[in-house]
């Protein structure tokens, strides 16, 4: 039985409920919040062809529902828990860089497994909402100015994720 919930859990359709709302708490914590609203639209587009059948429309709205439901208890008990054990609040210039390649490299397994050229997309829209929400520079750049680079790279890449198609699907 614990080995069909990890199982249910790692599929690629529930894996943002448990991901994205880490994510968005260790980058910066006021936009946690932001996580359960790209979760939905995720869910929405990777559940889109059980939406379009109208048999299985409402088992599916309950799924996306009750994940969405776990993704706020989740951020509810990361704001409680986190604070007592003084964890550092902001991530550094090259931990945001490892974690872009990091969520390139899922989305590039997504892509490939789920044949969805989609993923891709989501990818680079992620990764500049990165750059946005948390502006890190590295060390010996004015701080102003660096922020406001980082931030425009943070929209070219919203951009190129808005704009490119990276696949066929």
């Amino acid at each position: 039985m614990l080995t069909l919930i990890i199982q249910y859990l790692l599929l690629p359709k529930v894996l943002p409920t448990f991901i994205l709302p880490f994510v968005f708490f260790f980058i910066n914590r006021r936009y946690v919040w932001f996580s359960i609203l790209l979760t939905a639209i995720f869910e929405v587009v990777v559940w889109w062809d059980e939406l379009c059948y109208y048999e299985s429309r409402g088992i599916v709205i309950y799924a996306m529902l009750i994940q969405l439901l776990l993704m706020t208890v989740i951020i509810m008990l990361l704001k409680i828990v986190v604070p007592k054990l003084n964890m550092k609040k902001r991530f550094t210039f090259r931990v945001q860089l490892l974690c872009g390649i990091m969520i390139a490299i899922a989305s590039c397994t997504l892509s490939f497994a789920l044949h969805k050229s989609i993923f891709m997309n989501i990818a680079w829209i992620i990764y500049g909402l990165m750059w946005i929400f948390n502006p890190v520079i590295p060390e010996g750049i004015d701080q102003s100015r660096g922020r406001q680079l980082a931030r425009v790279a943070g929209v070219i890449c919203i951009a190129i994720g808005l704009i490119v198609r990276f696949g066929v699907g």
